[in-house]
């Protein structure tokens, strides 16, 4: 399977890394073995209530149907706001949306999550008229972001939910309508997870996912990276007949690309259908659990910044464009300055990046040359990398061929791990991994149309 988390120069301190904390790994394998080790992760009883709430969209309140799972005990816990998908353009209500993705709800809530999974308006039992179906995607996205932030501002408040730890999540239309919400300020949310997100739009004629559908979830994309405010996971499948894995990997790199902060759970082919892959939550739950004690969600081990390594060219072409990577651990988020010489780099003119995790130098000339560093630093300490060293060089004479550049790295290959930590005698270890891939090689975006070409909409 491939993996990818990536940042663009977040908030300024930008940095792309994956946090595995294998302590999860531990109580989870612990829970299914009988071990009671921690109440709220390992021992509690799931209390299951379905219920109505209600929700203040625009100045009109209505009846919102939601399903809650949460641990049968009296402690708070962090939130998770989850909602479903959409049958095709124009579906009729299902009288038991509200029992839907139940596997992963009654998963998350057996970690020691509170789980509401909520009806949005139009569908299930929930009052209210079908809004979702706008012309374009974002603006159908943004639609049902209105019923996100309607049931945060309602089950935050809730005497078991931790207020300032928040997580919203959704499945087929359900995953675009949290990347929408992540343009939208909401108190208390730390980022959400689009599972298998796609989205009917009324502009997209017969529902059919063509060529031209695709393109418009990838602008889409674009149109909600630059915009976004938290961080987001995505889980798709190789075999998604309704966003195919390389339609996926387009609207992901264009999210990025335009600045939003994501990481890529790319699954292989699940069943007859990678569309439901929401249905097997213990293929992705390890994955999302990184992603939830990367951004604070759930608790997970501090370190000072440890930098594994810095990569780039040797060399580069004059007029030619380079980009240097940096790989490393820290928790909490470390802030980044990359250097030449030992001078701090600041963005403008051929240099961006000059505080995230990818240092671009475009268009480079014989002054970009020179020997560069990272320093990262956060509330536990700061680490200088070691020096990888640029030089500028003329392109070879037209026809006289010429090799690429060569690859350099600086300090220790690949990932960085721990052994033993005291200060948690259940962790065998952290391991950190930034903008790394396992398994199979990702291929590049297509030019054409990608296997879902042809497929009927529909994102239930």
């Amino acid at each position: 399977m491939t993996r990818i988390f990536r940042r663009r120069d977040w908030d300024g301190d930008g940095v792309m890394l994956l946090v595995r904390t294998r302590i999860f790994r531990f109580l989870r394998a612990a829970r299914l073995g009988g071990l009671a080790l921690l109440p709220a992760v390992a021992g509690a009883a799931i209390s299951q209530q379905h219920t109505f709430f209600p929700a203040v969209i625009e100045g009109n309140s209505y009846q919102l149907e939601a399903t809650l799972y949460r641990p049968d005990d009296f402690g708070r816990h962090p939130l998770v706001v989850m909602s479903h998908g959409r049958n095709g353009m124009f579906p009729a209500r299902n009288p038991n949306e509200a029992n839907g993705c139940a596997q992963l709800c009654r998963a998350l809530a057996d970690e020691g999550f509170a789980v509401v999974f909520f009806v949005r308006r139009g569908y299930g039992n929930s009052d209210g008229p079908d809004v979702e179906l706008q012309d374009t995607a974002v603006r159908s996205g943004l639609e049902a972001a209105k019923d996100y932030r309607a049931a945060v501002a309602y089950w935050r408040a809730a005497e078991f939910a931790e207020a300032d730890r928040v997580v919203l999540m959704g499945q087929s239309q359900g995953g675009w309508s949290v990347l929408a919400c992540t343009n939208v300020a909401m108190d208390g949310v730390l980022g959400v997870a689009n599972i298998s997100g796609g989205t009917n739009y009324r502009l997209m004629g017969t529902g059919a996912v063509t060529a031209t559908v695709q393109d418009h979830w990838v602008a889409g994309c674009s149109e909600l990276g630059a915009g976004a405010l938290v961080p987001s996971y995505w889980v798709y499948a190789e075999n998604d007949l309704s966003i195919s894995g390389p339609t996926a990997r387009r609207m992901f790199n264009a999210y990025t690309a335009a600045g939003g902060w994501a990481f890529l759970d790319m699954l292989p082919a699940y069943g007859s259908n990678g569309h439901a892959v929401v249905e097997r939550p213990d293929l992705f739950l390890p994955q999302l659990d990184d992603f939830l004690a990367t951004i604070g969600f759930r608790d997970a081990t501090q370190t000072a910044p440890v930098i594994a390594r810095v990569s780039g060219p040797a060399s580069v072409n004059l007029g030619a464009t380079a980009v240097l990577t940096v790989s490393l651990g820290a928790n909490p988020l470390p802030r980044l300055q990359w250097r030449r010489d030992g001078v701090d780099l600041r963005d403008g003119g051929n240099i961006s990046g000059a505080t995230s995790a990818a240092l671009t130098i475009g268009n480079a000339q014989a002054v970009d040359r020179g020997s560069y560093t990272v320093v990262a630093t956060n509330s536990l300490g700061t680490a200088t990398s070691s020096p990888l060293v640029l030089s500028v060089t003329s392109p070879a004479p037209a026809g006289g061929g010429s090799n690429p550049p060569a690859r350099a790295s600086s300090g220790g290959g690949g990932a960085v791990s721990w052994g033993f930590i005291a200060a948690c005698a259940l962790m065998a270890g952290l391991r950190f991994r930034r903008h790394q891939q396992s398994g199979r090689q990702v291929p590049a975006s297509p030019a054409g149309i990608g296997p879902c070409s042809g497929a009927v909409g529909g994102f239930d």
